[in-house]
């Protein structure tokens, strides 16, 4: 092959190649969310997306846009989604954070990690939901308080 020779194909910038991931990150969270929200388990799994996004590009920007495009994108079927976009957005500069300080080298501490992210991730839009709505909070959650109240005798 001579060297003067133009390749083929161009390469993508690396601008491009975080852009394209992040909207596989948007579009992996509301395809989870909204199979989630349609079964009806109380699980939000909207921040797989973002926690891969920013373990694979490592930068906060990438990770905050597709915390936030989330939470608009699944306000549109969860109307308190909306409210809910703080925490996605904070899950995404704590991941970044971790992602540069310990790069997942130990499985110990991403388990603790991820263990972290979801108790946090859990209580503070339950929390914030039982604010918002007051005691008429949202059947999925009120399900779950319902179920561990009667189960750990906690009124």
């Amino acid at each position: 092959m001579n060297s003067q020779e133009k390749p083929k194909y161009k390469k993508l910038s690396i601008r491009s190649r975080r852009v394209i991931l992040a909207f596989c990150g948007v579009f992996v969270n509301v395809l989870l969310s909204f199979f989630m929200y349609k079964m009806g388990f109380p699980m939000f799994l909207d921040s797989v997306g973002t926690i891969s996004v920013a373990a694979i590009t490592g930068f906060l920007f990438p990770s905050i846009c597709t915390a936030v495009a989330t939470s608009v994108i699944c306000s549109l079927f969860y109307e308190s989604y909306i409210y809910l976009s703080f925490f996605n957005a904070f899950i995404a500069i704590v991941s970044v954070a971790f992602i540069r300080k310990n790069s997942f080298k130990n499985i110990g501490r991403t388990l603790l990690y991820v263990l972290g992210v979801a108790v946090f991730s859990s209580l503070a839009t339950s929390i914030a939901q039982f604010v918002i709505y007051g005691q008429q909070v949202p059947s999925i959650i009120a399900q779950n308080v319902r179920s561990f109240s009667s189960t750990a005798s906690i009124p």
